[in-house]
């Protein structure tokens, strides 16, 4: 029994001892946390740096996209100023027969039907079309508008526009689909670079006024012979 009694613990046995080393439980729950908000503010740091560069990234596509529209204008003015100077090459090849052509010498025209026919000889004649696009190449202008309508006059009388509509009626034919008006247009294009809208509002009111300049220079006497 004795020999029992020697493995039984007594109370001061299981008495309890402070060691120092040992970590309290909440420290080691706000280390975890202070590493896991270090780790965050990083990953924040992160993004932004990515967010720095895809920003820096953008804009040198932004200037990429700058640079290519500008090449592409520049590219598209001087193809227009090389084919201009084709043209005006040609136009001076043509010069002397452009003056001694009747069909031109004709012009402006005073009947419908001239002016019709004159038409279909520029849309088959290579060289009559060479001679006429010199022919309107020479007119004087301050702009786009003073321009068309010039050019107008040396194809047309006001006697002879008149007779025509813009866009045609069942009276009148249509002056915008004739071939000349298009060559007009054209020429007009390459001197001032403007767009269809704004030649076709200048042609429109020219042919829409054309009987009133008509019956005002009959007014004032300077009345113009006239064949429909």
């Amino acid at each position: 029994m004795s020999q029992h009694n020697n493995f039984l613990a007594t109370p001061t046995q299981f008495s309890y001892s402070s060691n120092n080393q040992l970590v309290p439980i909440h420290n080691l729950y706000d280390h975890q946390v202070s590493c896991s908000q270090n780790k965050l503010i990083e990953t924040l740091e992160e993004m932004n740096a990515v967010k720095s560069l895809v920003e820096a990234s953008n804009k040198k596509i932004e200037k990429l996209h700058e640079m290519v529209e500008n090449c592409q204008k520049t590219i598209k003015e001087l193809t227009e100023e090389v084919i201009s100077v084709k043209l005006e090459n040609r136009r001076h090849q043509n010069l002397s027969l452009c003056t001694d052509n009747k069909k031109l010498s004709n012009l402006p025209c005073t009947t419908r039907e001239g002016l019709f026919l004159s038409n279909n000889d520029l849309e088959y004649d290579e060289d009559l079309l060479d001679q006429f696009k010199h022919y309107i190449n020479k007119v004087c202008s301050d702009g786009q508008s003073q321009f068309l309508r010039a050019a107008i006059r040396k194809v047309f009388t006001d006697e002879v526009a008149s007779v025509f509509s813009w866009k045609g009626t069942a009276e009148k034919p249509s002056a915008e689909k004739l071939f000349i008006i298009s060559i007009i247009k054209s020429i007009c294009h390459l001197k001032f670079q403007k767009d269809e809208k704004d030649m076709n509002g200048v042609l429109q009111k020219h042919f829409a006024h054309a009987k009133e300049r008509v019956l005002k220079r009959k007014k004032t006497g300077k009345e113009t012979c006239f064949k429909e």
